[in-house]
This record gives C-alpha cells, structure tokens and sequence, in this order.
C-alpha cells in the first residue's frame, strides 16, 4: 500500500510540474487570456444595435389610439435579438434613418389602429402599418411577421365581440361580461410539443441571445487549441530528449497530463465565462458534459500526436485541423453533409450536449494512441 500511495504522490508531484511548466508558455498564457476578452467582447457587441443582421425603426402616427401603438412598439423592441428594432422618434425620423442607410426597414403605425382592427375582425381588407424599406430580403419578410402577434390579441377580442353579438343579438351581452368571460376562458400552454434528444428540456440560459449562444461554439474551439498547444510543447521537449530518460508509454502518460493539465486551466475560465454571460445551464449537467469534454480532446489530440510524425507536420496539421472544427462544428451554424466529418471533432458532440460520444472518443484515442505511440520508432 505504501508503494502504491508513493506512485501517486509522484504522479500528482509530475502533474504540479507540467502545469507550472505551461504557464510559463507565453503562447499558452496568450490564449487562456482571449477566453475572458471574446466573452466580454461578445457581450458587449450582443447589446448595442450592430448585433442585429436587420435593424428596423419603429414609429408611429399621431392619434387616438398612439398609446396602443406605442405598447406594441415597445414590446416589440424588447424581442430584438437577430432582429434589431429601436423607437424613431417620429415617422419622417424613421424614412430618413432608412434613406441615409441607418436601418434596413421602418414600420409606421397608423394613427387609427383601433378602427382599422374593427375592420379587419369584420373581414374587410385593411393594413395597420406600412413598411417603408430600400429593398426585400428574406430577413426583412421574416421581420414583419413580429407585427402580428402584437395586435392578435386586440384581434381575437374583436372577432370575439362580433360572434357575441350576432349569436345573441347586438346589445343583449354587456361589454364587463364579455370581457369577464375572455378573460376566464384565457387558455395557457403551446400548441407544439417540444423533444429534445439528449434531455427531457431544453437548456435555459438567462440573458442568452444568438450571439452570446455562438460564444460557447468559440469557446469550445479555444479548448481545442489550448489542447493543440499543450501537445506541441511536449513534442518539441521530446525532441530536444528532455524525457528521453523514460519508456515510451511513460513519455505518452506525459503528454496526456500536459494536454489534460492545459484543458483543466481552460475549462475553469471558460466555464466562469460561460456564467457571467449567462450561457451556463444546470450545474451538474454542465460540469459532467465538460469533464466528458476535457477527457474525449485530450484522447483526440493525444491521438493526433501519436499518428502525426514530427513537431514541424503536427504543427502544419494544427490550423487545418482547427478551420475544419470551427466550420463542421455547430458554432454558427450546423452543416449536416459533412455528418461523417462532424462525428470526429469532439466539439460536435459537446456543442449538442453528447456526453456518450465524447466518452468513447476519449477512450477510443486514449488507448490507440498509447498503443501507436508506444511501438513508434524516434
């Protein structure tokens, strides 16, 4: 037993010194230092308006029923996300932000909404806000589909009053009963049933939008490359002989705790930053997932090492490697033709939350390459 627990205090001591070791990589420390700067860089581009792929102005005419407007047009300002709308301060403001290219497109609201909404619950042809624009796009197509579900309620009631009236006769259901009735018969839920594949919901990220849900894509990449640096630090101290004195499975157990040290020191900054921008989930889930994560690169990696020969064509392979992850993992979006290609990169699985794969390509390069590595000749 004293053997054994000897073994280990000298592993642990080997591991203490590899990481010490990697932080007095310059290059290693440079990219552990990008991990928080795209964090804060993302969250801040996620806030101002350039974030949008369309911006749109939002305005109103004067009237009676301005206030209506002017509801909708801040619930709909609140929902900006890949869609960027912001309040023009009137409507000649909003043409004019589209004429000098400050926004793709300006909806102003009529001044009558409310008679207009009369008309079309009575089935008459009418419009509640024009769309004044450059040019069509399919972004811009998807955006008007926002005006919609900011009246269907107004709609849907005054469908609701006409059904009453010619049901019962106008004037025989008094206005507080109608609407006591509406509101009791409010019905809650979704009309779609959702599935997910790896969990019974999905992943709920407060304040998450589409550009701070890409930051865990990058982050995931920035994992593969500080894995791919710590690789390359041992293999040019392998070849100037500095574990020259050890076997080969043991300059192999050296390269998976360099890989495996530099992946814990990048999964604690990464995992701190993926909170602070509010893309961290459930703890438990979280923490299993990147464990999953941290063994199934450093198998992947360490079995790149052992099938590449050389630290000039490990380093070559490095940047291809990394455009191939960064393209055929979900980061921006999820290119299914290149499936076979996408099962390999650990970041794939981990970006759909696959904890299964990612175990098995740990296991599966851990021990093939410690087998290649081993009966490699120098």
């Amino acid at each position: 037993m004293k053997a054994v627990f000897e073994k280990l205090r000298r592993a642990f001591l080997w591991y203490f010194l590899i990481k010490k070791r990697l932080l007095k990589k310059t290059g290693f420390l440079i990219i552990l230092l990008s991990i928080p700067l795209l964090t804060v860089a993302f969250s801040h581009f996620a806030e101002t308006e350039d974030a949008g792929f369309v911006t749109v102005a939002l305005a109103c005419e004067e009237g009676e029923d301005r206030q209506l407007c002017l509801d909708a047009i801040d619930e709909i300002c609140e929902s900006s996300d890949i869609l960027y709308f912001f309040k023009a301060e009137s409507p000649e403001a909003a043409r004019e932000a589209v004429d000098k290219g400050k926004c793709d497109s300006a909806w102003i609201f009529c001044a009558n909404v409310s008679e207009r909404l009369d008309k079309f619950a009575r089935g008459e042809e009418t419009f509640l806000c024009t769309a004044y624009e450059k040019g069509e796009n399919t972004l811009l197509t998807l955006s008007k589909e926002k005006v919609f579900p900011q009246f269907y309620g107004e709609i849907a009631y005054r469908i609701y009053e006409k059904w009453v009236d010619k049901t019962f006769g106008e004037g025989e259901v008094s206005a507080e009963e109608m609407a006591k009735v509406h509101e009791n018969m409010a019905i809650t839920g979704d009309f779609v049933r959702f599935e997910y594949a790896n969990s019974d919901k999905a992943p709920e990220f407060e304040g998450s939008g589409y550009l701070t849900s890409t930051l865990r894509g990058l982050l995931s990449i920035v994992m593969l490359l500080c894995a791919f640096a710590a690789a390359m630090y041992f293999l040019s101290d392998d070849k100037r002989g500095i574990y020259a004195f050890l076997p080969r499975y043991g300059r192999f157990a050296v390269l998976a705790a360099t890989v495996l040290a530099a992946l814990t020191f990048s999964a604690v900054i990464i995992t701190a930053s993926l909170y602070f921008s509010g893309n961290y989930g459930e703890l438990l889930s979280e923490s299993l997932l990147m464990m999953a994560y941290i063994l199934a690169l450093t198998g992947f990696v360490c079995l790149l090492a052992s099938v590449i020969p050389g630290v000039a064509a490990f380093c070559v392979t490095v940047p291809v490697l990394t455009a191939a992850a960064l393209l055929v993992s979900p980061v921006f979006a999820d290119f299914s033709r290149f499936r076979a290609v996408q099962l390999v990169f650990p970041s794939y699985h981990y970006l759909y939350g696959s904890a299964v794969p990612l175990l098995a390509i740990a296991l599966v390069g851990g021990l093939c390459g410690g087998i290649i590595y081993s009966l490699r000749k120098d």
